[in-house]
C-alpha cells in the first residue's frame, strides 16, 4: 500500500475516534446539566432600616487605557472633558491599576507581572519617559476634576501608594477616595485571592 493511502486511512480512523470521544463527553454533559421545569419561589425583603447615602462625587470618568495617548496635551480632549464637568477622574483606571508602579515610565509596568493584554501599554515605556501620574495631575488641573485613586495592592508597595497620594496633595488635587485594588473577585485573580480573608490580610498594611 502506498504511503499516501496509509496516511489517509490513519487520518480517517483518528477522526472517527475523536467523534466517538466527543460524543461520550456530550453525553456526560447532558447527564450533569439536567434541566427542570420546577419553579422555585424566591422572596426578597430589602432592609431599609440602615440606609447609607451614596457619595455621588465618585461617579466620574475612568481613565483606564486613555493615557496610552497623552490626553493632557490634546486640547480637543481636554475641552470635551471640561464640558462634561466630571466630578472625578479615576486613576490609573481599573485593570490597568493592578500593575501600576509610579517609579517607572508611562504605566510603570514590569514585564514579568503584567497580563498579555497589557503588553501594548508596557511597550510605550520605550517611547516615553514620564509616568502617567503627571499627565493625570495636569488633566485634573485643566478640567477641575477631583481624584479617585485605585492603588496597586496586587504587586505594588505601600510606599508607592503613599507616594501617589502625596504627589496629588502636593499639587492640590482633592482626593475623594482610594480604592485598594480593582475587581479581585474575577477569576483571573482567584489564585492570589481565593477568598475575602486573603484579600483583607493582603491590604491590611496599606489600609
Amino acid at each position: 500500500m502506498k504511503k499516501s493511502y496509509k496516511i489517509i486511512i490513519v487520518g480517517i480512523i483518528a477522526l472517527f475516534m475523536l467523534r466517538v470521544c466527543l460524543s461520550k463527553e456530550k453525553k456526560k454533559e447532558d447527564n450533569i446539566l439536567v434541566l427542570t421545569d420546577k419553579v422555585v419561589p424566591v422572596n426578597i425583603a430589602p432592609d431599609f432600616s440602615a440606609i447609607q447615602p451614596i457619595n455621588t462625587a465618585i461617579f466620574g470618568v475612568n481613565i483606564g487605557f486613555a493615557f496610552a495617548r497623552e490626553l493632557d496635551k490634546d486640547s480637543g480632549c481636554v475641552q470635551l472633558l471640561r464640558e462634561m464637568h466630571p466630578s472625578s477622574l479615576r486613576f490609573p483606571g481599573g485593570t490597568v491599576a493592578n500593575y501600576y508602579h509610579p517609579g517607572l515610565p508611562v504605566y510603570g509596568y514590569k514585564k514579568d507581572e503584567i497580563m498579555p493584554s497589557l503588553g501594548g501599554l508596557y511597550n510605550l515605556q520605550t517611547k516615553r519617559t514620564e509616568n502617567i501620574l503627571y499627565n493625570y495631575i495636569r488633566l485634573c488641573k485643566q478640567t477641575g476634576a477631583k481624584a479617585v485613586f485605585c492603588a496597586n495592592v496586587l504587586n505594588g508597595t505601600t510606599e508607592e501608594t503613599l507616594f501617589v497620594i502625596e504627589e496629588l496633595k502636593k499639587n492640590n488635587i482633592p482626593i475623594l477616595g482610594v480604592e485598594l485594588g480593582n475587581e479581585f473577585c474575577l477569576m483571573g485573580y482567584r489564585k492570589q485571592f481565593p477568598d475575602a480573608a486573603t484579600y483583607i490580610k493582603k491590604v491590611k498594611a496599606t489600609a
